[in-house]
């Protein structure tokens, strides 16, 4: 059995005496895990060789499992039902730990359930606790102060401030849009060196699938919830006019939600059951690390008819296989480069939506130009390579700093 404690570093290819451990446990919720999914597994894939140890505590159904390695990778996952294993040891890589089966427990008695994971956790010997989203940060900082580590908050939306900071334990702030870093940094609820700005990181195609074909359908294309007052409505008004203008167009709607039944009766109000399709979210019907890519090859134009407060992991899925991406306008995102890397329209406005298709349609030069420019983007600056590595060096310093703040310099003795 291999202590976790002499794991050797896997970045430098041997072991250092100087630097610190790190042992690193991610902390996601069903919804971060259903959001981020391949965004998780193209990170923990590259994190592998970043640093020493790497354990995934899932709060909530996961299919991470479908799709990362393990070994390496630890998965910890919790379950009302009868548990897997019952012992903790190092070498077990998939763990679930029994929770109670009244969700009523947890709401009366938080603490049992810190402690609760806290106990599985240490046996795995953590250096750091990273809290993949804000809705996490409450769990991690108790977490943290239960087993004495320092922790990290990622920072999801485009703009705002983390609220679940606490120092001195959260020793990092992970932002992943250049507006929010900003705002981060100006608050000073941490000091502006622990504010990381890390993209979230794709691999990019070598080739442009959009408007690629012989074929004269143009293929739009919509990934996320099927609710009210999102734009679905708008959009497929747009799609009735697109084809009284003579374009021959469908449009997938993938995804589930309660207005699926409303959108379907306007699809047959306005004669478009042939035109409009649609299917499940893609982990309902493809077990697969690449299901999203490989839908969205068959498409044209990636549709976000509504704004997002998000960076949404679809748009770079769109953007990496060469699909264009028509997106309302929402708060500045660092991927959003008008006429350069997407088209931006104003929400719920269907004229300046049907003026934007069909100058994308009528113009397919134009529009794979733009479709190049993205993957360009992306290759400079939404690169998995790049995210990794950054991520691995704000775990460095994240660790070095909490090391730095238990254990202050003594100040030399006067002669």
């Amino acid at each position: 059995m291999t202590d976790p404690s002499t794991t050797p570093d896997r970045s430098s290819g041997s072991t250092s005496s100087s630097r610190l451990p790190s042992r690193v446990v991610l902390v996601a919720d069903e919804t971060t895990l259903w959001q981020y999914e391949p965004v998780l597994r193209r990170m923990m894939l590259g994190l592998i060789d970043e640093i020493d140890d790497l354990t995934l505590l899932c709060l909530g159904r996961c299919a991470l499992a479908n799709f990362v390695p393990c070994p390496p990778v630890r998965l910890l996952t919790e379950t009302r039902k009868d548990p897997t294993y019952e012992q903790f040891d190092v070498t077990s890589r998939e763990v679930t730990i029994r929770a109670p089966r009244s969700r009523l427990i947890n709401l009366l008695l938080p603490h049992r359930r810190i402690k609760r994971l806290a106990n599985a956790l240490t046996t795995y010997k953590p250096t750091l606790l990273h809290a993949l989203g804000e809705n996490q940060g409450h769990l991690v900082r108790q977490l943290s102060k239960q087993l004495h580590l320092p922790y990290v908050v990622t920072y999801l939306p485009l703009e705002g401030q983390p609220s679940q900071v606490s120092s001195p334990r959260c020793t990092a702030v992970i932002c992943c849009n250049s507006k929010a870093a900003r705002q981060t940094r100006q608050s000073r609820k941490i000091p502006a060196s622990q504010v990381h700005l890390i993209p979230i990181g794709t691999h990019v195609s070598q080739e442009s699938v959009a408007f690629n074909h012989e074929q004269d359908t143009t293929n739009l294309f919509y990934i996320g919830p099927l609710e009210e007052g999102l734009g679905l409505a708008e959009l497929i008004n747009v799609l009735r006019r697109l084809l009284n203008n003579d374009h021959q167009c469908h449009l997938t709607l993938c995804g589930q939600g309660a207005a699926k039944r409303h959108l379907r009766q306007q699809t047959q109000r306005l004669g478009l059951t042939e035109q409009v399709h649609f299917t499940p979210p893609l982990t309902k019907f493809i077990q697969h690390s690449q299901a999203g890519k490989i839908l969205l090859k068959s498409s044209d134009i990636f549709v976000q008819p509504c704004p997002s407060h998000n960076l949404r992991p679809e748009w770079l899925d769109a953007m990496s296989v060469g699909v264009v991406l028509v997106a309302a306008q929402g708060p500045p995102c660092d991927l959003f480069v008008e006429n350069q890397t997407a088209a931006i329209v104003p929400f719920r406005d269907e004229d300046r939506l049907l003026e934007t298709l069909e100058n994308l349609i009528t113009n397919p030069s134009h529009a794979m130009q733009l479709a190049h420019q993205a993957q360009e983007h992306l290759r400079k600056h939404f690169q998995t390579s790049h995210m990794v590595e950054r991520m691995g060096n704000a775990y460095r310093q994240a660790i070095e700093t909490f090391a730095a703040l238990k254990n202050p310099p003594q100040p030399e003795p006067r002669a």
